[in-house]
Formats: structure tokens, sequence, C-alpha cells
């Protein structure tokens, strides 16, 4: 098992125990986010190494601003091989969503929304179920 997988793992775990303390606190966005986050790179690093390679080397390279979503846009393309388009465009608003929500909590002068957390919740799983189903993980 890859330290990225790992690490998406203890993500969502720990979203899993703070969320069920009922507690509004944005770590929970931060959690949910980066389990996704984690394992979508873990993906690419190990299914599509030359598409991934690339893309880092645009990163290295000086490429600017917004690396999570070049990821994101790259794991959506690939996952469309195994998927149907509908579907494919769905979860990438979904990952693009939980991005924004991460970044809202983090940097925002917003209280913590309840009805984004449960969709963060509904984001993680949804997401985690396909990982499993598609890639075996």
């Amino acid at each position: 098992m890859s330290f990225l997988l790992d690490k998406s793992e203890e993500n969502k775990t720990a979203f899993v125990q703070l969320n069920g303390q009922g507690l509004l606190t944005a770590p929970l966005f931060h959690l949910g986010y980066y389990s996704c986050y984690q394992k979508i790179t873990h993906i690419l690093m190990t299914e599509y190494k030359d598409e991934y390679e690339e893309l880092s080397q645009i990163t290295r390279g000086g490429g600017k601003g917004n690396n999570h979503g070049r990821v994101i846009d790259l794991f959506a393309r690939k996952i469309l091989q195994k998927i149907d388009k509908l579907k494919a465009q769905e979860l990438k608003t979904k990952l693009t969503n939980l991005k924004s929500y991460r970044i809202e909590a983090d940097y925002e002068n917003k209280p913590i929304d309840k009805s984004k957390i449960t969709k963060v919740e509904d984001y993680l799983n949804e997401f985690h179920r396909l990982a499993k189903r598609h890639y075996s993980i």
C-alpha cells in the first residue's frame, strides 16, 4: 500500500470520527477533500503514470496556479474511460465542490454550514465507492 493511500484512509477515518461528534468545524472539509485528493493522486501515479508525469512536469516547470484543479481534470478524463460521460461530469463537479468547500472553510470569513458538511460526507463516500469499484483499492 502506498503512503498516499494510507493518508487518504487516515483522513477518511478522521472525518468519520470528527463528524460523528456532531461538531461544525473547518477541519471536516479539509479531511474530506484530502482523503479524495490523495486517492486520486495515487490512482493517477499508478494507473496513468505517463500522463501524471507530464502533469507533474508542468507543475515543476513553473506552471502557475490550480495544480489541484489540473489533477482533478486529468482524473475526470481518465475515469471517463470506465464510467459514462454524465457520471464522470458529475464526479468532477463534486470533486471541484469539495475543493471549493475546503478553501471556503479555511480562508473565508463565513460560518460552517452543516448542509455542506453533509455534502462532503456524501461526496467522500461516493468517491471512495467508485474508486474501489473501478480501481480495486
